[in-house]
């Protein structure tokens, strides 16, 4: 597996930074396209959903509804190949859920609040 260059890491934080400005509202899929956008490919040129697919065991339509944000709970095994093809830490897509159930607890004790 490929690991991430100097260049891709300040992308990543680039990328971190840009959410924190936006409230957090980054999603995963604009993440991902942002993050295979920033990655080059053998021959330099910035890496197709087809490269990655060859970097993981994930079909080309599988990752194209994720950068997409078509797929929105994807599963345990999905995210795995994901870290393979593009390359990162699994705790770095690990914040993506961390972020959706805090947000889900908060819905939920609004809606509790509200009731009462």
């Amino acid at each position: 597996m490929q690991m991430l260059t100097q260049d891709h890491n300040k992308t990543l934080a680039s990328n971190a930074a840009n959410d924190e400005k936006r409230g957090g509202r980054f999603s995963l899929g604009e993440f991902l396209r942002n993050t295979r956008r920033s990655m080059k490919g053998p021959t330099g040129r910035p890496m197709s959903i087809a490269d990655i697919t060859r970097r993981s065991a994930l079909s080309l339509p599988v990752l194209s509804k994720l950068e997409a944000g078509k797929i929105e709970n994807p599963r345990f095994t999905t995210m795995i190949e994901v870290s393979r093809g593009y390359g990162l830490p699994f705790d770095t897509l690990a914040g993506f859920f961390e972020s959706r159930a805090a947000a889900a607890r908060a819905a939920q004790a609004a809606q509790a609040a509200e009731a009462n």
